[in-house]
This record gives C-alpha cells, structure tokens and sequence, in this order.
C-alpha cells in the first residue's frame, strides 16, 4: 500500500437529471468506497487508532505498543515482563455517567411549525375562549368565583394539554417508538461512544417497508469535508460500511436485489478448506501486505495472521468469518429547480418551485429562474459486484424558508472544541490510567522483593551436635536462640580456636523497602484523584462520603461535579432531538398510505393507542423540544422526596403514586396542582361539617343548660312559694289584726323575686352561648392556619 492519499476526483454533480445515469451513480458509490480503503485525515474526527487503543482499554485489552511507552521510556533492549496489567480505575467514573444517562429524565414534546397550522390552532383557542365568555355572561345564575375558576382551567388546557391532530399525531409517534422499539437502548450505546470513541452517530432510514432506527459504531463511518461543524449530517460525504451476515442483507434488501445479485448471494455459501478452517469461495486474496500498513489501512478486524512474512488479508468484500461488507455512500450532490414568481389573489408576492423538467407557460409571461439546490443522493455496494439502492434519497427534510438546506438521515456528534481533533473522555483519562497501571506494576513487584527483617544466624555458633531443627525448636517454643561461642573448629587451622574469633554476629536484616511501597501507594491515591478531577466524578458523587464531610459541603461538591459532565449530556439531549425531528420526517414518508391503530404500553404501565393517518400527517412540519436538565432531574427527585411528609399531612397513597410514575415536570405539575386543588376542596368540605358538628353540639348544650337552669328555676320558685305562703299563712293566724298590707306586699316580693330570677337566667344563657362560639370559631382558625 502506498504512503500517500490522493483526493479522489468526484463526479461532477451540477448535471441535468437526464445525465444522471446508472454509471454515474455507481462511479460516486466507488468514490465513497476509496475514502473507506484510503482515507487517513478524518478532519474534527480522531483517527481509528485512537479510537481502537480507547475501547481495548476500556474493555480491559492491554496494548503492548503503548505499555512500552510507559514502563520503557528509554527503548531499552530486552523483554520486559508479561506481568503488567490493566486496572480499569477509569471505568468506574464513566460507569457512573452511563448509568446517570440511562436515569435521565427525557420528555420529549414535538410541535408544528408550519404557519397555516399554527394559525389555526390559534383560531380554535380562541374561539373556545369566547364560547366561555359569551355562556358565562348570558348564564343568569353567574357567580363570578365559577367563572375565575372556568377561565384559569382553559388557560391550563390551552398551555399544556391542547394539542391539534398533527401534534397529537407526532407525539403519539414519538412515544410509539420509545416505548416499543429498543431506541432508548442505543441512545445510551451512543452516549457510551461519545464518552469512550469521541462520536455518536445514528441512522434512520426506510428498510424493507419499516422504520429503522439503527445505532452506528463510529469505527463503520468515514466522512469528508466536514470543516468545523460538530454534526456530521454537516458533511458533503457520508460512508457507512460494515460487515453483516449474509441473512441480515437479504431481509433488508430483498426488494431490491435482482435474480442474478440472489445467486451471486447464494453462491457465497460454497466453501472450501483453507488450513483449519472452512471458508467460504473466493474470499481470500493471495496478496501479502506489510502487517503494520495493513493494521494502519484496514484495522485490525479486517486482516488475519498468517505466518510471520506477512499476513493474508481477506478480500475487502468479506471477513475472516464470512460476512459479505455492506458499504453504503451518502454525498450531497445538486439539482436544477426553477423559481417561478406570481402575486395571489390578494396581491402579495409568492414564489413557486418547480422541477427541472418543467416547461414554463411564456404565453402568459410566466418567467422562471433556473437555479442547483443542494440534494443528497444514496447508493449501496453488496460485496464487490452488487448496487442497489441508488438516486436522490425520497426525503430530503429541507427547511421551509431555504430550499437547499436539507438532511441525509444521519445524525452525528463530535466532541470536539472549535476546529481541534475530537478528544473522548477516556483519551482525556488514558495517560493517567496508563500511569496507574505503571506504578500498579512496580507496586506488585515490590511487594514481591519486600521481605520485611529476617534473622541471620553464624552457623560457627550452632552448639555442636545441635540440629536446625532442634535450634528451631527451642526458637519457637520458648522464645530464645541457643548459640555456643566456645564451640571448637573440627578441622584445620581453626582447630581449637573460639568461634567467637571469626568476628561473625547473629541480628536480623531488611530485604526490601518499605518506604518505596508507601510511595507507589501514594502515587496511585494521587492518580485516582486526578482521573477523578478530570472526569468530572468525584468520590461524593459515587457516594464516599467522609464522616468529618457537612451535608452542605456535600451537596456542594454533588453540584459542582455534576456542572462538570452537564456538557456530555446536553450534547447527548441535543443529538437525541435531531434523531427524534428526523423520525418523525422518516415515518411521514414510510407510513404516508397506511391509516391505522396501534395499541400500546407507556413507561407508568398505562395503555395508549396510536391513532395514525398518513395523508394527514404529511401535511405537517414538525420540531421537537425537550426540558431534559440537570436540574430538571433534581427538581423531579426532590419533589419525589416530599411525599413521606405529603403522606403525613393526609396526603393520599394514590397521589404519590402518580407523582412517582411521572416522567415529565409539566405532567408533574399538573398532577400536583390537582391534588392541592382536591385538598383544599377536602379541607373546606371538612371544615363546613365539623362546623355543623359544633354548631349541633352547641345547641344541645344549649337546649340541656336551658334545661337544667328551667329545672333549678322550677326548684326555686317552688321553694319561695312555699316560703312565701308559710309567712301568708302565718299573717293569716294572727287574730284581731289587719294584716292586708303585709300580704301585698308579699305578694309583690315574690313577683319581683321571680322577674330578676328569669332575667339572670337568661343573660347567663346568652353568656354561656356566645363563649361557646367564640371557643369554637377560635379553635377552627388555628386548625385552618396550621393546614395552610
């Protein structure tokens, strides 16, 4: 393979359609094929190498070239250790983000932009509007809380839950598919690409008939000229290409494919014995290829060893296993419309697009401008023989205000700053993970080397005729080392000389240092630490929370380590957006003659149906929204975290719930509202019967107080009388005097006595009954301000 990328020279594109022939697709498909064999400089893309160093680490694959860089710097001779290891510290920190991605509140809302529809929405809230206020003023029995009460509702209905057919239509889409669809999965296999490869892409296209919503390894896609744009739909060239079993071609093609492209397919099945192994005909070449240029070229999932010389790469249109390579090329090309200027039937001035092949009406005057819009063309390549699939894509999504302005289908993110290379998150942590595993490494080995103090023993001084073991003995089991001194040399020169004269001493000596464990332990907390800080996720985030740590301190440094990953997801909710505007654009053209009903389950288990129309929902021009935040999540859990004291203050079971299954702050606040609103109706319903309860205990109070003061009346009226008539009696007796006089006047004492006496009974009464309601209307308003 050659050392140098020649650009290749495309097709010209600003051509009459007539001009666009079978060859000429097919010469812009070997276009897109060159880039994937050749092409090097990806622009804002960081190169498969770095791509592939970054998925092997984080899937524990250890790579031999960079290990050299890190535990040989010098590129000393000799072969070091196969002992060293990855330690994927690293990969905790992005398993916290995949899981916090994948717990990510997403509510997707989508809206019409189309001016003619939009009015008309408009129109209908304003007609129902004034409905309400013609019924409310012509309603003789108005009562103007009712009709406050009518007109904040509307509002409500206007703002939240009013929707025409074609936004109802287009949500009821997006629902569908979230909930029926593994779509949800693949976003968060995006979000793993773009923090560990730097990319996330994805594809919608029509296949088969059916809507397909596929995730796209950023290794299967090549791009050109894409300049500083972060999206890679911003490219003029996009190729897919990939591997696929020969099963998954024939059910994704198998209305395109023609007899012979069937029995070239089934031809592939022949298989002959190459070694070992049995691999299908005409699969292999026979060309050799430097290993390193082929690893640099093709990857290393397109070429297998074969001996030491060199390796045998497998023809380009198959793999090792026999999957036949399925390239697809998307470029946007160009086409010649005319612009044709006209005024209405009220005088304003419009413009009407027309296809190259119209033929004006200069009879009439009827100019037109010719002009080259932007289109995007497709095409395929099966294998090395077979094209299909090819000509302007059917739905080009082209903004309403610039004709030229349109889509491929494929959505794509870089993270990239500016005009520099994407760099993932895992290149940003690779180097001190590299470095971790280094000191991980010198760590093992110095703990291997480390024996701690050991004891030396002069043998010249082991008692004679003593075993080790008998000295080991003693050693053991009574704690103390037998040595003699005075034992005499057997033989030679130091024949009845001292054993002490060899000036050898017993002690104890260190092998290993301790110290430099300590250091390589302190270097890895170091290195833990700032892939920490690089990442984002600090140790309060994971939940390692000190017990000398304040909670404030806590949710502080939660919030701050959050506002460093908030970037990764607001750029994973922006690229999950666009897939969802070029969704629904996708289903307009691929369900445009089906009119049906789909049931269906969404996330809180309640069943909705899809109530779909084709020809309706093609007439729409859709955007989508999403409140999808950080802090919108945080807001959502802690309204959650309130319903143990909701419960507490006779909150109901139900209601929380339907807080709980909730997945949308608007549905959430709604739903909350609701509830206020039924407790306070509650409340009021229960203040109104336990006044109608004081008020009947009241009364009964009264009616036995006015019963018992009757009683004690009734006593002592009798009581006077009988006093009243002992003293008449006793006037009566006395003889010879006239005592007319004194019983008149006793006469009149009784009748005051009784007047004063019912006239103190009944202001006791009246006092009796006006503490009672002040007793009771006090008690009410305090209960009143502790519920508020």
């Amino acid at each position: 393979m050659s050392d140098t990328f020649n650009v290749p020279v495309f097709p010209k594109q600003a051509i009459p359609d007539s001009k666009k022939t079978e060859d000429w697709y097919k010469q812009n498909i070997e276009i897109g094929v060159s880039l994937v064999n050749y092409q090097r400089d990806n622009g804002l893309r960081s190169d498969r190498k770095e791509k592939i160093s970054n998925i092997n680490l984080f899937n524990d694959i250890v790579d031999r070239e960079e290990i050299e860089t890190v535990i040989n710097p010098y590129n000393l001779a000799g072969k070091f250790p196969d002992t060293y290891k990855n330690y994927p510290v690293a990969n905790g920190n992005l398993n916290l983000l995949f899981g916090e991605e994948r717990k990510r509140l997403f509510n997707p809302v989508s809206y019409v932009v189309n001016d003619d529809v939009v009015s008309s929405g408009q129109q209908i809230i304003t007609e129902k509007f004034n409905q309400l206020m013609v019924e409310q003023i012509t309603n003789e029995f108005f009562d103007q809380e009712q009709a406050k009460k009518a007109i904040q509702e509307l509002d409500r209905w206007s703002k939240y839950t009013y929707q025409d057919m074609y936004e109802r239509m287009s949500n009821q889409v997006i629902q569908y598919f979230i909930n029926t669809t593994d779509i949800k999965e693949h976003w968060s296999k995006n979000f793993e690409d773009l923090l560990i490869q730097g990319e996330e892409l994805a594809s919608i296209d029509i296949l088969g008939g059916n809507l397909v919503f596929e995730r796209l390894n950023p290794l299967d896609v090549v791009t050109f000229r894409t300049a500083d744009s972060y999206k890679v739909e911003d490219s003029d060239w996009i190729v897919i290409s990939k591997f696929v079993p020969i099963g998954v071609v024939i059910d994704n093609y198998h209305t395109y494919l023609s007899t012979s492209d069937k029995d070239y397919l089934e031809e592939i099945y022949t298989t002959k014995t190459s070694g070992s192994k049995l691999i299908p005909d005409g699969q292999l070449l026979t060309d050799r290829y430097n290993i390193n240029d082929s690893l640099r070229y093709m990857g290393m999932d397109k070429v297998v060893r074969a001996g030491s010389g060199g390796v045998r790469a497998f023809n380009r249109a198959f793999d090792e296993s026999g999957n036949i390579r399925v390239t697809r090329v998307l470029w946007k090309g160009q086409r010649r419309i005319g612009i044709i200027d006209y005024k209405d039937n009220e005088g304003r001035d419009q413009k009407k697009y027309v296809d190259g092949k119209y033929t004006p009406d200069t009879q009439n005057g009827e100019k037109v401008k010719w002009v080259y819009i932007s289109e995007w063309n497709e095409g395929t390549k099966i294998g090395a023989t077979i094209y299909l699939k090819y000509g302007p894509r059917p739905i080009q999504f082209r903004d309403p205000d610039n004709p030229s302005i349109c889509h491929p289908g494929i959505v794509g993110n870089i993270l990239n700053t500016n005009s520099a290379q994407a760099k993932s998150l895992m290149s940003y942590m690779k180097p001190y993970q590299l470095l971790y595993n280094f000191f991980m490494y010198r760590l093992q080995q110095d703990f291997i080397k480390y024996q701690g103090h050991i004891a030396k023993f002069n043998l010249a001084k082991k008692p004679d005729n003593w075993s080790m073991d008998k000295i080991m003995f003693y050693m053991q089991q009574f704690g103390i080392m037998i040595e003699d001194p005075f034992n005499e040399g057997l033989e030679g020169a130091s024949t009845g000389k001292l054993a002490g004269t060899m000036n050898e001493s017993s002690g104890s000596m260190q092998i290993g240092d301790a110290n430099m464990i300590q250091m390589n332990m302190n270097m890895l907390e170091f290195l833990e630490n700032r892939i920490a800080d690089i990442s984002g996720v600090t140790p309060q985030r994971k939940g390692a929370i000190s017990n000398r740590e304040t909670v404030g301190g806590v949710e502080r440094s939660v919030m701050q380590s959050s506002n460093n990953t908030e970037k990764y997801f607001s750029l994973h909710d922006n690229f999950r957006v666009r897939c969802l505007k070029i969704l629904i654009g996708t289903a307009a053209i691929a369900w445009k003659d089906k009119k049906e009903k789909r049931s269906f389950v969404l996330d809180d288990g309640t069943k909705t149906v899809l109530d779909f129309d084709g020809s309706v929902f093609m007439q729409g021009t859709y955007g989508v929204a999403t409140n999808a935040s950080s802090d919108v999540t945080n807001m959502m859990n802690e309204m959650k975290a309130l319903a143990q004291p909701y419960m507490q203050n006779e909150g109901s079971l139900s209601t929380i719930m339907d807080v709980f299954m909730t997945k949308d702050p608007a549905s959430l606040k709604r739903k909350i509202e609701k509830a206020e609103e039924d407790m306070r109706q509650r409340q009021k319903e229960s203040e109104e019967r336990q006044l109608q309860g004081q008020q009947a205990e009241i009364d009964s109070n009264e009616r036995m107080l006015q019963d018992q003061r009757d009683h004690e009346l009734l006593l002592k009226e009798m009581e006077l009388n009988n006093k009243l008539e002992i003293e008449l009696l006793k006037q009566q007796s006395t003889e010879g005097i006239d005592n007319s006089d004194a019983l008149a006047k006793i006469s009149l004492d009784k009748e005051k006595l009784m007047q004063n006496f019912k006239l103190k009974s009944r202001q006791m009464t009246e006092i009796e009954r006006h503490n009672l309601q002040a007793e009771s209307i006090s008690r009410m308003q305090k209960k009143s301000s502790q519920s508020k």
